[in-house]
């Protein structure tokens, strides 16, 4: 006999015999599941276990993403503020470079063409 896991409608973890995938096994229930299903009043303890289990995972799940939604919205910020400070710092550079060719002086090499953008 194969029994294989399922989920009913309203949501609860249940277990069906896979009589239309195996027809040649013995569809009946072993005794040991139904003495277990009896003395428990309830699913056998295999399948609170898994349910357990799959809850457990679900919630590591849920709070991987959200790490990882911190974590891009931590990058983010960082991002924006890089991005403000390399515009203040063109600023800066064209000022002095200003400031420089007011004095007669002329730079090696202008200072914008030295700075390739990245992005």
């Amino acid at each position: 006999m194969s029994n294989y896991p399922s989920t009913s409608a309203n949501g609860t973890l249940a277990w069906r015999i896979a009589e239309d995938l195996y027809p040649s096994c013995d569809s009946t229930v072993s005794p040991h599941f139904e003495d277990e299903l009896a003395d428990e009043g309830g699913p056998p303890r295999f399948l609170q276990e898994l349910e357990t289990k799959r809850r457990h995972n679900r919630l590591a799940a849920q709070r991987s993403r959200q790490r990882k939604k911190d974590y891009l919205r931590h990058l983010e910020v960082e991002i924006s503020a890089l991005k403000k400070q390399v515009a203040r710092w063109k600023a800066m550079a064209e000022i002095y470079e200003g400031m420089l060719q007011a004095h007669g002086l002329s730079l090696p090499v202008p200072a914008m063409q030295s700075i390739k953008p990245t992005c």
